[in-house]
């Protein structure tokens, strides 16, 4: 992703990183600020999650919202956005094209990357947050817990995995399907 958009940036083109408000998008500030010598520009709602990450310790690396005098001053040349998806559209990249003079090219970062590109997206990059098999494993053993309830995915095999592995009563939650628009 960073060779990406290093050559975007070089070709003169502004780059929309998207990324989910609350954790992807905080991925993506700390990921502009350790791979490129400027900060990002993030939506006001992110700055807002990101002031809560700081809050609490993690630090992400400098970032401005629109509204800044620095963030008018970074737009002047091509620079980073960090939005959140569903304002990543073509109206969207219409009015940040007039109202700062640039081309803009878009990238959404999502662990379902495949399923968007071309979809107001120049490029997507998978980045999942999901745990895999064995960092959930080591989350059990970390915690310590009395009993699991697995759900979603693999529950039984997984019930079954903490039982055998680490020795901790666990078990599956029914299933139930997922809510339809008929539902509503």
């Amino acid at each position: 992703m960073a060779l990406w958009v290093a050559e975007q940036l070089k070709k003169g083109f502004s780059v929309i990183l998207a990324g989910y408000k609350l954790g992807k998008a905080q991925e993506l500030t700390k990921f502009v600020n350790t791979f490129f010598s400027t900060p990002p520009i993030v939506h006001p709602q992110i700055a807002q999650y990101n002031a809560v990450y700081e809050q609490h310790g993690i630090s992400l690396g400098p970032y401005f919202v629109p509204s800044d005098s620095e963030a008018k001053e970074l737009a002047k040349s091509p620079a980073i956005f960090i939005l959140p998806p569903t304002l990543v559209n073509l109206n969207t990249i219409s009015v940040l094209s007039s109202q700062y003079n640039r081309r803009f090219v878009t990238a959404f970062a999502t662990g379902w990357a495949n399923h968007f590109f071309g979809r107001s997206f120049t490029k997507s990059f998978v980045l999942s947050s999901h745990a895999d098999f064995n960092q959930l494993l080591s989350f059990v053993a970390e915690v310590e817990p009395k009993q699991v309830f697995t759900m979603h995915g693999y529950a039984a095999e997984f019930a079954r995995a903490i039982k055998r592995r680490l020795h901790i009563p666990a078990k599956p939650l029914p299933s139930t399907p997922q809510a339809t628009l008929r539902s509503f």
